[in-house]
């Protein structure tokens, strides 16, 4: 998502990979610092056919992970792009 933060890639039955924002709470005085998972996915992205590969890698220089995943024969590369102000 470019935050800085992880995100979580899942591949699901249904045909979709779903990406999900990992969210850090820095910690006060009292608390530690903790880590939460968003309930719903910020980007669904359909597959077409069975995955049985997913790589998180960027292909394009721009600093953010593009998805690139595999099925049999078949290859799909989702990239993604740093929007600037």
């Amino acid at each position: 998502s470019g935050d800085g933060v992880a995100d979580l890639a899942a591949i699901h039955l249904e045909g979709l990979i779903t990406l999900r924002r990992i969210q850090f709470r820095k910690g006060g005085f009292f608390r530690a610092d903790s880590w939460s998972l968003d309930p719903t996915p910020w980007k669904e992205l359909p597959t077409h056919g069975e995955v049985t590969s997913l790589r998180v890698q960027d292909l394009n220089g721009d600093g953010l992970g593009d998805l690139i995943s595999g099925g049999e024969r078949r290859l799909t590369i989702q990239l993604s792009q740093r929007r600037t102000p």
